[in-house]
């Protein structure tokens, strides 16, 4: 159970952000900033605490089930957190552990040692909302844990336009090779939008070795990013299994 604690809190589903120089945006800023140290006071009491000090996102209150829907109503719109995947879509034996529909600036920003360059980031890329959520095998086994994925996170972004979500996709590409402890290599992915990369490695924390892969694909003004991570199985062709699961469904 430590080790699927430690694994939760060093995978991200992080959406990034670059300098504004707006300077009627101080206010907003600054409140900003405020809500990103709140965040990231409350975080550790929230979940573990990260071995490799990142801080993960608070554990949110799930969201409601929506009311049945009128007869002969015209249906609603589809909100970001229904373009993500459900129990139906994992393997059998997960468990939502948690989402949120409403996945906030100061929430992605509170995720990185500079939280203010991420707020500019998201500003220029015209951040306009997310919604997030995280599977995991409850309690596993060494069996589980060694041959199959045991932890898989979905989260989806909306940016100002195409081009941005571009913009962002390919920042989140390097930003994730870039981590420390990460060891993770583009690797070759079906087309499942206008853009798609793959990364699939390690990632070294506290002793332990996990295999982690990440996709990343944009569909528009959608930025879709996929991730799962396992001891001693690789989740990739699983991770893109779910991804053309969901994806399909537009």
């Amino acid at each position: 159970m430590r080790l699927l604690l430690l694994l939760s809190a060093i995978l991200l589903a992080a959406c990034q952000a670059r300098p504004a120089a707006d300077p009627a945006a101080t206010a907003t800023r600054s409140a900003e900033l405020t809500a990103v140290a709140a965040i990231q006071a409350t975080a550790t009491a929230a979940r573990p605490a990260p071995a490799s000090g990142i801080t993960p996102l608070p554990l949110p209150t799930p969201a409601p089930s929506p009311p049945p829907p009128t007869p002969g109503a015209t249906p609603a719109p589809v909100g970001l957190l229904d373009r993500l995947p459900g129990l139906a879509d994992l393997p059998a034996g997960f468990a939502l552990d948690y989402e949120d529909p409403d996945v906030t600036a100061p929430e992605i920003a509170a995720n990185y040692p500079d939280p203010n360059a991420h707020l500019d980031r998201l500003q220029a890329w015209g951040f306009a909302g997310s919604a997030y959520r995280e599977f995991t095998i409850p309690s596993p086994g060494i069996n589980d844990a060694l041959q199959r994925m045991i932890i898989f996170r979905a989260q989806v972004s909306r940016y100002g336009s195409p081009e941005s979500t571009g913009e962002a996709l390919r920042f989140q590409r390097e930003a994730t090779k870039a981590r420390q402890g990460w060891h993770l290599a583009e690797v070759s992915a079906p087309p499942l939008g206008d853009e798609t990369a793959a990364l699939q490695g390690t990632v070294e924390s506290d002793g332990t070795t996990f295999i982690v892969a990440v996709l990343l694909v944009r569909r528009g003004d959608l930025l879709y990013r996929y991730e799962g991570a396992s001891l001693g199985y690789n989740p990739y062709p699983d991770v893109v299994a779910i991804a053309e699961r969901t994806l399909s469904r537009g």
